[in-house]
């Protein structure tokens, strides 16, 4: 039998039914239309991947952007719908009460009615109570399975962007290696025409000098080349330095050799001991020694190691300090 009290509270459930399905139905489409976007993305950064590196750096930028507006879109209806259940749950409170009130004043009026109403209430709370389980049963299978598909969603997107860190990881790399072969290839010309101190060792040595001594990398540098002095001011014996370094307190003196030999490193040391008749403003100044080539075998650069002198050869940037970690360079 049908309750007109009951009536208007089914009606306002089955609205929330109809609005809760449309509010996952819309944020289905919104996870659908994200997955198909992120893959649009994928399929296009895979293809213009070796020629756009830093175009797929800003893919990666916009695919983190949109996966988090995604997951905000997903929060805040995920809210609004809380939100909206709470407000219609009030609501279907304050319509029991009134529906409580009412029939408290029809059972001051006859006691039948009172009695069949209470018999269809009976029933009508059974029926209600079925059907909000069901609701809730249904909400919380589709909030599941909503769940799962942003799970596996993630996990895909996880399994994107490691593969796409390892390709970058491997392409720096390979550009590494060419980088490197660029430096030895420049490097034997600038060699062929005695060049190698100038086009190599001048521009690194500022930085090496640096990294040597632990200095901050904004500190100034000077770097000379090819520099003429005279042996204590005797212009008969005049003698030409390859490079120069002035840091602070410090002085590097870098000798560049086509082919360096241990014999090179003996001979850079005796030209630490006189240095200062060279160069009387390095009196107070703590000197260091560094032998400069195109390549450097590994018995020079251990045998130079030993010495305390740094060994420079062609790297990644140009000139790389060889010693092992750990040096620390003799100071003259």
């Amino acid at each position: 039998m049908s309750n007109p009290f009951m009536e208007p509270r089914i009606t306002s459930l089955e609205i929330s039914m109809a609005d809760l399905k449309e509010i996952v139905a819309e944020t289905s489409r919104l996870v659908a239309e994200n997955s198909r976007e992120n893959r649009e993305s994928r399929e296009k950064s895979d293809r213009e991947f070796a020629r756009f590196q830093k175009e797929m750096r800003e893919d990666r930028k916009e695919l983190s952007r949109e996966m988090k507006e995604s997951k905000d879109r997903t929060d805040r209806i995920l809210n609004e719908l809380s939100q909206e259940m709470k407000e219609k749950q009030h609501r279907t409170d304050r319509n029991l009460e009134l529906l409580s009130l009412e029939m408290k004043e029809k059972q001051d009026r006859t006691d039948r009615n009172l009695e069949l109403l209470s018999l269809e209430m009976r029933e009508d709370r059974k029926e209600l109570s079925r059907e909000m389980k069901e609701s809730e049963d249904r909400t919380d299978r589709i909030l599941n399975e909503l769940s799962q598909e942003m799970k596996v969603f993630k996990e895909d997107s996880k399994l994107w962007r490691e593969k796409k860190d390892q390709e970058m990881a491997d392409f720096r790399e390979e550009m590494r290696q060419e980088r490197r072969k660029h430096n030895l290839e420049m490097g034997r010309i600038a060699n062929k025409q005695g060049r190698m101190a100038e086009d190599f060792v001048a521009p690194s040595i500022c930085r090496i000098m640096k990294e040597a001594l632990g200095i901050d990398k904004k500190i100034p540098c000077i770097d000379n080349f090819r520099t003429k002095r005279s042996y204590r001011g005797d212009t008969s014996k005049v003698r030409e330095f390859d490079v120069i370094a002035e840091c602070l307190d410090y002085v590097l003196v870098n000798e560049t050799k086509t082919s360096p030999t241990s014999a090179d490193v003996n001979r850079l040391i005796k030209t630490m001991d006189v240095i200062r008749d060279y160069f009387p403003e390095f009196k107070d100044r703590k000197l260091i020694g560094a032998i400069a080539s195109l390549f450097l075998s590994k018995s020079v650069i251990n045998y130079a190691s030993a010495k305390g002198i740094l060994a420079l050869a062609v790297g990644d940037d140009l000139m790389d300090i060889k010693n092992p970690p750990g040096f620390k360079p003799s100071l003259w």
